[in-house]
């Protein structure tokens, strides 16, 4: 049932897909040397992408999404994105050991590897550049957008530089500095007034090995105020998102005061925009720039639900994500020039599934082997899978390390 492995690589013909199983899981031992960085030069592609879509599956690995393929559809019935032509895995390490999602972040933006907790800045503090600029200096229209808080690790990783991924306060600012056309996500906190009632908000550094709590901000200024004066249109609910017009030329939609809420926990009222309606309203704003476009999506509670250990807000929230895919799948067959790309930044937890007569709707037996009791879950050497279609997707097959996603991202800026 599965495809043929050559060395670290996963290379399929196209023609004998089904998907990637528990026995696909490979671990790198990360202490090895790291390639510093992407060589680019085997990466030339017949017909290059006008545009460009990058979906992160956060903290998601080969057995996280079985066990949701499981739960939404069934042991036999991948999900759409499973069934993209063109794939390969490709290992997380960062120049520390085990990658956190700055470090892989700036990895995949930029195809620079650097220690963990730095964005898009070297060990030696060089500044590497990142996607979000490249794709503005060829005129194409930028989004960025994530059930994060904006200036979290991984949409920050593909558009602004900070020295440390804590730095939230100062990464909201760069984004007003950077002037992505979209900005979609949580993180109204750190774009708003100084507030002493401002919800705490923790994060998972070092691997996953720490949890750090970032401090409220004490600035003053309205960085929202600053956006409009940019020109940017503030949005802060789906109501207010779906009526953006399609000529709207900037806008910073800030749906939670910090991260969004589980695909699971969703009320049936919740004001917030599901990633399907996010990844639409992106899509139909973005695809307005006749030079085209670069998005960078994430769904991010898979990596703390994974985190966590809860198997159950996994597969829901892979669940939730493949709503999304599907409307940028769909976009990408109807748009022949659009390259989509969906990966994973690390994959959270470890996790092995034991094997089972699995049917729709199952929760696996499934163990997180990297938590430990009353601690999160870390962050594993695992590879992860990668997923292409569109032109230039076929070098998908090549990739063998994160940093050289970068390679194929830039294709459509190339000359």
């Amino acid at each position: 049932m599965k495809k043929l492995i050559l060395g670290l690589g996963v290379f399929i013909m196209a023609s004998t897909i089904v998907a990637f199983e528990s026995a696909d899981v490979h671990y790198e031992n990360c202490r090895d040397k790291q390639p510093a960085k992407a060589d680019c030069s085997a990466f030339k592609a017949e017909k290059k992408p006008r545009n460009v879509i990058v979906f992160i599956q956060d903290g998601v690995g080969i057995d996280q999404i079985y066990a949701s393929r499981v739960f939404a559809n069934g042991p036999d019935q991948p999900f759409g994105f499973e069934r993209l032509p063109h794939q390969s895995t490709i290992r997380t390490c960062s120049l520390s050991g085990v990658t956190d999602s700055a470090a892989a972040s700036t990895a995949l933006g930029t195809g620079n590897k650097t220690t963990n907790g730095k964005i898009d800045i070297g060990p030696d503090n060089e500044k590497f550049s990142n996607m979000i600029e490249l794709a503005k200096a060829a005129g194409k229209a930028t989004g960025v957008a994530t059930t994060d808080e904006l200036p979290g690790a991984t949409p920050a990783g593909f558009t602004v530089h900070s020295s440390s991924r804590t730095k939230y306060r100062d990464i909201a600012q760069s984004y007003i500095d950077v002037q992505p056309d979209l900005l979609m996500g949580g993180g109204r906190k750190w774009f708003s007034r100084a507030s002493s009632g401002a919800p705490d908000t923790y994060v998972y550094a070092n691997g996953g090995k720490d949890v750090v709590k970032l401090e409220n901000h004490s600035d003053s200024k309205d960085l929202t105020g600053a956006a409009r004066k940019e020109g940017y249109t503030v949005v802060n609910d789906e109501k207010e998102l779906e009526a953006l017009p399609d000529s709207c030329c900037k806008a910073l939609c800030l749906f939670s005061e910090t991260s969004m809420t589980y695909a699971v926990d969703r009320p049936q009222t919740c004001p917030e925009p599901t990633m399907e309606e996010m990844m639409k309203v992106a899509l139909r704003i973005l695809s307005k720039n006749p030079k085209g476009f670069f998005l960078i999506f994430e769904s991010s509670n898979s990596d703390g639900a994974s985190h966590a250990g809860n198997e159950t807000k996994v597969v829901n929230e892979i669940a939730a994500a493949d709503k999304a895919i599907e409307v940028a799948i769909e976009f990408a067959n109807s748009h022949p020039d659009t390259l989509l790309l969906l990966t994973s930044d690390h994959e959270t937890g470890g996790l092995e599934i034991k094997p089972g007569t699995y049917k729709k709707g199952d929760l696996v037996d499934a163990t997180f082997t990297t938590k430990m009791p009353l601690l999160p879950a870390m962050h594993s050497s695992q590879r992860v899978p990668l997923y292409a279609t569109g032109p230039g997707a076929e070098l998908a097959e090549k990739v063998n390390d994160n940093t050289q996603l970068f390679c194929l991202e830039k294709l459509a800026d190339e000359k």
